[in-house]
């Protein structure tokens, strides 16, 4: 969220095929499903990119990016929202209360 400035809803309709690395480690994210109904991309940098890259890498997702238990099914919104919360804690991000407070940042 922080590097994408994306919806709590748009990651989690986020297919492996909608991202593009572009130039190195940086690129490109096409989103079918937003808030307004009209496609669009948003860019990740380099850092964002290096996180994305070591997820996909040891996740090894095949269809959504951040899959649901169910085969072939996206990870809720409301799902990625706790797993959210949850590792801010653990990680002692103070301030920030959920994946929004993230996207304003962006």
């Amino acid at each position: 969220f922080l590097g994408t400035g994306c919806r709590r809803a748009e990651a989690a309709n986020i297919r492996l095929a909608d991202v593009r690395f572009v130039d190195g480690l940086s690129g490109l994210i096409s989103l079918t499903v937003t808030k307004n109904s009209t496609p669009r991309q948003i860019a990740f940098d380099a850092v964002a990119g290096r996180y994305l890259r070591l997820y996909i890498d040891r996740q090894q997702p095949t269809g959504y990016l951040f899959a649901g238990r169910l085969s072939g099914t996206a990870l809720g919104d409301e799902t990625i929202g706790r797993i959210f919360k949850r590792h801010a804690t653990a990680a002692g991000v103070a301030g920030f209360t959920g994946c929004h407070d993230f996207r304003r940042t962006f």
